[in-house]
């Protein structure tokens, strides 16, 4: 009987094959070899578990090359205005020369946020910002879910630095006021936290918590952590019988706890490999450059204040790979100009510092739109045959497919759910759909709420104990929440009122509710009301859709001019006050689909 044989020689940069016929008659079917090819830094890369492809490092250098671009045309823009209006001559030398020149430079830099300068050390310090001119992520605005507004980490800190809480101490805190959401914390605060918790616990366990010991376990991953406190013979709370949001409130419970009072070195075990784990989630880049900003904040100084001051120090200290974010930069150009401005009237001239700032050292085009990768409708799209650049080409064309956030499909989610429910009776497979009037009933909830648990769906039916439906919750309309919740913040804020809760009320009461107070405001909201029934211009015509197409189009990081105009729309339509609304649209990056909008009042 013969064989057929597969042979593989698998190298670094190629792989040989064979195929042979083992039997009767020996012989050898094909045979060949596959190379990789690859550059020697790839091949030593490669053997580190360091692999990178050719085309990535191509990105990489690209963009460098992008960047260095970008900062030169910058460069000369900026030199061009201040020439144009008279800051400085042809004949001024910004280049710097001679011995530690940057260095006096960087002296001039700090001493321009409270004293005068020459104009000629102003438009070097204007050239050494446009040369670094800090971090800036074109990701949006990371969101809470259950408050509806974004978090900022600086209140945050703030709000830790003014009442003196740890970390521990605020979200406990949180939990108790039914806040689940946990807040992006600072490393320097989860360290202050820490060792608060390390110096108020040695009072109590001095013979184990040495500073050999915090050494050991400071920084340590949260295994590697409860592992060195096992070998000891202590080990951490299991919470035993305890759900997952249990666990959680337990947990910082005890880390509220410890910061006051003596806990077991048991519950030590628990404790600090959660900070740990904390930590260890909120080090890296972006983590650096979030303390460096908190750092500046707490010291009232400018970047140019913190590096010269680095700088007194110790001279010879490097300053590379200290990165502080774009908005550190734009407070320190602010006080800069001000102050200068206050000794040098052409720097007063009208519209300069904005051009400047906005449109030659701090611009920073947006994302490319990506809205040409929208699929089209699958229903009422057809093939049709063109010529693109001479070449025949087949074209799906149609309409394009419906958002996310949009309200028609919000209403076609709930229904397509409501179709397919089934009422199972005790253990049986096979059951009964609702009926028209069950259905009206769920959706007139569903309407107004983000989701509906199986229990609650039951009990809106009337369904028996031993009746249950296929389904263990059906999702709501998230675009009418997300509009009830931003007029909850607009009323609580404008009218003064304590905490609303409108999603805790019934459909009809969170309507009259809502009527009852926008009367009182003067404020337009039939936004609130679609009917998916009507055709053409009617249809388009209803306010929510001018509303929602308002706010779909509109990206949390457009101009100022772009939110203005936004702002006059909201006012003059809808009678929202002039100081007290803008919008907000988040976007997600795939296929670019709102996630959630609103209505969110601006602090004052």
């Amino acid at each position: 009987m013969e064989k057929v044989i597969l042979g593989l020689d698998l190298g670094t940069t190629s792989i040989g094959w064979a195929m042979v016929k083992e039997g009767e008659s020996n012989e050898i079917i094909k045979a060949g070899v596959r190379v990789v090819p690859l550059s020697t830094d790839e091949i030593q890369n490669f053997s580190k578990l360091q692999a990178e492809t050719s085309n990535a490092v191509r990105t990489r250098q690209r963009g460098a090359r992008r960047n260095l671009q970008r900062f030169k045309l910058r460069r000369e823009a900026l030199i061009e205005i201040l020439i144009k209006n008279a800051v400085i001559d042809i004949h001024t030398i910004l280049s710097e020369e001679g011995k530690f020149s940057t260095n006096k430079t960087l002296e001039q830099r700090a001493k321009a946020a409270t004293e005068m300068i020459d104009l000629e050390s102003f438009a070097r310090v204007l050239l050494m910002i446009n040369k670094k001119r800090g971090f800036k992520s074109n990701r949006k605005a990371k969101s809470s879910e259950e408050d509806g507004n974004a978090i900022d980490g600086m209140e945050i800190a703030k709000f830790l630095f003014d009442k003196k809480l740890t970390p521990g101490q605020l979200v406990s805190q949180r939990l108790r006021e039914n806040k689940n959401s946990i807040p992006d914390f600072y490393r320097s605060d989860l360290e202050m936290e820490f060792n608060t918790i390390w110096n108020r616990q040695q009072q109590f366990h001095p013979q184990f918590l040495t500073p050999e010991f915090k050494d050991t376990i400071h920084g340590l991953k949260k295994t590697a952590c409860v592992g060195v406190f096992k070998k000891m013979g202590f080990e951490g709370e299991e919470f035993k019988g305890l759900n997952m949001i249990e666990k959680k409130h337990a947990r910082y419970n005890l880390r509220e706890k410890a910061v006051v009072s003596e806990v077991s070195m048991n519950e030590l075990a628990e404790i600090f490999p959660d900070i740990n784990n904390n930590m260890n989630a909120s080090s890296g880049y972006l983590g650096a450059i979030s303390d460096r900003s908190k750092e500046l904040y707490f010291r009232n100084q400018t970047v140019g204040e913190y590096q010269y001051d680095i700088l007194k120090n110790n001279i010879h200290e490097s300053q590379r790979n200290k990165i502080f974010s774009r908005h550190d930069y734009l407070n320190e150009f602010e006080k800069i100009w001000t102050t200068q401005a206050t000794f040098h009237k052409v720097l007063n001239t009208e519209g300069l510092k904005e051009e400047i700032r906005n449109a030659i050292i701090f611009y920073q085009r947006g994302l490319k739109s990506q809205k040409g990768l929208l699929s089209t409708c699958e229903l009422e799209s057809k093939v049709k045959d063109l010529i693109i650049e001479g070449k025949p080409k087949k074209v799906k064309i149609g309409p394009k497919v419906c958002p996310k956030s949009s309200p028609v499909f919000q209403e076609f989610k709930i229904w397509a759910q409501l179709n397919n429910i089934i009422v199972l009776e005790g253990n049986a497979r096979n059951g009964y759909p609702l009926s028209l009037d069950q259905m009206e009933e769920l959706y007139a909830e569903l309407n107004w709420r983000t989701e509906l648990s199986d229990a609650q769906v039951s009990k809106i039916l009337g369904l028996s104990k031993t009746q249950k439906i296929n389904f263990k919750k059906l999702e709501g309309n998230k675009t009418n929440v997300a509009f009830v919740i931003a007029l909850e913040n607009y009323f609580e804020k404008i009218g003064g009122y304590e905490e609303l809760n409108f999603l805790k009320l019934g459909t009809s009461k969170l309507l009259e509710r809502i009527e009852e107070l926008a009367k009182g405001h003067d404020l337009k909201i039939d936004f609130l009301w679609f009917n998916s029934a009507l055709e053409g211009k009617s249809y388009d015509g209803q306010e929510i859709m001018k509303l929602w197409h308002l706010l779909y189009s509109y990206e949390s990081d457009s101009s100022e001019s772009g939110i203005e105009s936004l702002k006059e729309i909201l006012v003059d339509k809808y009678g929202f006050e002039r100081d007290g609304v803008v919008c907000m649209a988040n976007i997600y990056s795939e296929k670019r689909i709102v996630q959630k909008m609103g209505i969110e009042l601006c602090k004052k």
